[in-house]
């Protein structure tokens, strides 16, 4: 399989644009608030932003990582008592889950000024959907966004993608070589 590493200059002018504004946002959240929504619907998209984004951040700003599951569901509690320092950032990861969104909904608009005045930078990681759905079903916390940066997966068309190569043709590449060295050999 072959890839190539996501590099800024990949990234269309668009992109670009929304990327340089969140990471202004993160480095100054005092100016915009500090709780982000990145839409984006597939993981294998939201990966691909987050290594162009940590890029971007450099090794000057820590972020830390935030996955949310059934024992981990009130966001506000986890932060508190995770007592980030300021400057640091906080990556939080599987809100959409659909057999909890209730209780996460729930936990984060209950908790919407604890987190807002923690003020360390939140990223929430997830769907254009459950952005919608923050929007709509926990208004309080929404009031308090920094910003909200949606993409699409045809944001990164000029990336080179994985390519998969059927197995036959491998198969046939690997006997003409052993085929090759044989006859260079004898």
């Amino acid at each position: 399989m072959a890839t190539t590493k996501i590099q800024s200059q990949n990234l269309s002018d668009d992109v670009s644009e929304k990327v340089e504004e969140l990471v202004f946002s993160l480095e100054e959240p005092a100016e915009t608030g500090n709780i982000f929504y990145i839409g984006a619907d597939s993981q294998r998209l939201r990966f691909r932003l987050e290594r162009v984004l940590r890029e971007k951040l450099g090794t000057e700003v820590t972020i830390h990582s935030l996955r949310i599951d059934k024992d981990h569901l009130n966001i506000p509690r986890i932060i508190k008592e995770s007592s980030y320092p300021d400057h640091d950032v906080v990556f939080i990861y599987d809100i959409e889950q659909r057999a909890f969104r209730d209780r996460i909904l729930q936990y984060l608009n209950i908790g919407r000024e604890f987190l807002y005045a923690s003020k360390v930078p939140l990223v929430f990681w997830t769907t254009t959907e459950m952005v919608a759905d923050i929007a709509d079903r926990a208004r309080d916390l929404w009031a308090f966004r920094g910003g909200v940066f949606e993409f699409l997966e045809t944001d990164f068309v000029d990336e080179t993608i994985p390519m998969f190569i059927p197995l036959n043709i491998i198969a046939n590449q690997y006997i003409y070589l052993i085929e090759k060295i044989e006859d260079d050999a004898g």
